[in-house]
């Protein structure tokens, strides 16, 4: 155990900072009423029966377990993301605080609804780290025949896999129809692992979407989520999906992404330009040209964020603008690459990226914690080509510590000011509800709400939530008003 700490030192340390961060989240949104559940037999069959639920069995289930203490979703939470650190890390062989770092800087929406909200984290997070699993057994099925173990293994992963998302249930039973098409059309056999890669996924899609909210979706009788029909309504929820929120958080929103992408592109051309013909170098100095425009105005309109270049169009114009950038950067992909022994994982990682995409265009809700998956994906992009530039990052070490712990800090004291205002709130509700005479309790918002989502009980369904888990008498009103006048009042 001595030698395995000493071996994987930075591991621990991650799952220590992650775990220490965690506790400073504040329950939100949904997290009340999962937090009633009672972990039972029972559980399972309203899991499979209740037409408000949905067929994300397993997020469901870790929902259930994690809000119930802060202590246990700390350790699910710390242990999925240093996880995720370490395949990566294993994957693309890179210095791993380079990866934590770019995790970090994910943008704030989506740190919001993904790793501080319990149950998008459940979905969308711990989903992600099944989709590395996933990809790293598929790409293994793709080099050689696997053991009785990986078959079974294979199988087991992409059932548990399917049973998260939507969007990630469908790319993954379609991904194993493609592999194994492929690998039947190069070996001119079959591959036992990948046909039970696609029976798990199969058998996964089947068990989620025979959920009874899925009929009432199709059916056009759910309340709050909804699937498009006629070729009609299909068009106009893509074009206001991606309009809304696709754009934004598969580029416009990756700020730190869109620039590190832009850059060293840039710099890999520079280096290695004698490699390209003159009609190539053209095109690739054109792209790159583009990309480093977009790139400084994305950051422009960062800056301004009342910017409107092209008044009431200019939405219309960043998404122009958007899909030119996506365009371009996978031509320069091809044409950078197309010789890397890495040739093949970033046109994967391309391909991942619009095959998680492409069903998020017809169905609605959708929101920046659909996203999460997408960012590690171009995280990962990015390693690579980190990678194929040759780029020693251990020796920047000092300047990565710096970075890591300034976002740390950062995120200590905007966590640890709506930790201490809850705790403030909480136990201020807890004396006041011992006043039987009491009829009207009034508590501060908390702050900083761009960084939790829905941070406060403040509607009736979640104010009637919270409530009962705090059995505090349903007549009695609660008033809610910002931290720094409700201090001056009490």
């Amino acid at each position: 155990m001595k030698n395995y700490l000493k071996e994987n030192q930075f591991f621990v340390w991650t799952f220590i900072g992650f775990f220490l961060l965690s506790l400073l989240f504040p329950f939100s949104g949904d997290d009340i009423q999962w937090g009633l559940i009672d972990f039972s037999i029972d559980m399972f069959k309203d899991f499979s029966t209740n037409a408000n639920l949905n067929g994300r069995y397993l997020g469901n289930f870790f929902v259930v377990i994690m809000t119930k203490n802060i202590f246990i979703r700390g350790f699910i939470m710390s242990l999925v993301m240093t996880l995720i650190v370490k395949i990566i890390k294993r994957k693309v062989k890179v210095y791993p605080l380079v990866i934590v770092l770019l995790l970090l800087l994910m943008p704030k929406y989506v740190f919001s609804q993904c790793i501080v909200w319990t149950s998008g984290f459940t979905n969308y997070v711990i989903s992600s780290l099944f989709l590395l699993i996933s990809l790293l057994l598929l790409e293994k099925n793709m080099q050689f025949e696997n053991s009785k173990v990986m078959i079974i293994l294979n199988f087991v992963v992409l059932f548990l896999s399917s049973l998260f998302v939507e969007n990630l249930t469908v790319f993954l039973f379609l991904l194993t129809i493609v592999l194994n098409i492929i690998y039947f059309c190069t070996h001119k056999r079959i591959n036992m692992a990948g046909i039970m890669a696609f029976l798990g996924s199969l058998l996964g899609m089947v068990v989620m979407f025979s959920h009874p909210a899925y009929h009432q979706v199709l059916a056009g009788d759910d309340g709050y989520r909804s699937l498009s029909g006629s070729f009609g309504e299909i068009f106009t929820r893509m074009f206001e999906n991606f309009k809304d929120i696709i754009y934004k958080y598969t580029v416009f929103e990756n700020l730190i992404i869109v620039f590190l992408i832009t850059i060293l592109l840039f710099i890999y051309f520079y280096k290695n330009k004698n490699k390209y013909n003159k009609i190539i170098s053209n095109i690739i100095n054109i792209i790159n040209l583009y990309m480093l425009a977009f790139s400084f105005y994305v950051i422009l309109s960062h800056f301004n964020n009342g910017w409107n270049v092209f008044l009431s169009y200019s939405e219309i114009f960043n998404i122009i603008l958007t899909i030119i950038f996506a365009l371009f950067l996978i031509i320069d992909t091809i044409l950078l690459f197309r010789k890397s022994k890495n040739f093949m994982y970033f046109i994967s990682i391309l391909l991942c990226i619009c095959g998680l995409v492409a069903p998020l265009m017809v169905v609605w809700p959708i929101g920046p914690r659909n996203f999460f998956m997408i960012y590690m994906l171009e995280v990962v992009y990015i390693l690579f080509v980190i990678k194929e530039l040759n780029i020693s990052l251990i020796s920047y070490k000092p300047l990565l510590l710096i970075f890591v712990g300034v976002l740390a800090l950062y995120y200590v004291s905007i966590y640890g000011y709506i930790f201490l205002v809850n705790q403030r709130r909480e136990n201020y509700i807890k004396e006041q509800i011992t006043d039987s005479q009491i009829t009207n309790i009034v508590v501060p918002r908390l702050p900083y709400t761009d960084y939790v989502w829905c941070g406060d009980f403040d509607n009736d369904y979640l104010m009637h939530l919270y409530k009962i888990k705090n059995n505090i008498d349903l007549g009695i009103v609660i008033e809610f008003v910002d931290y720094p006048a409700w201090k001056v009042g009490i």
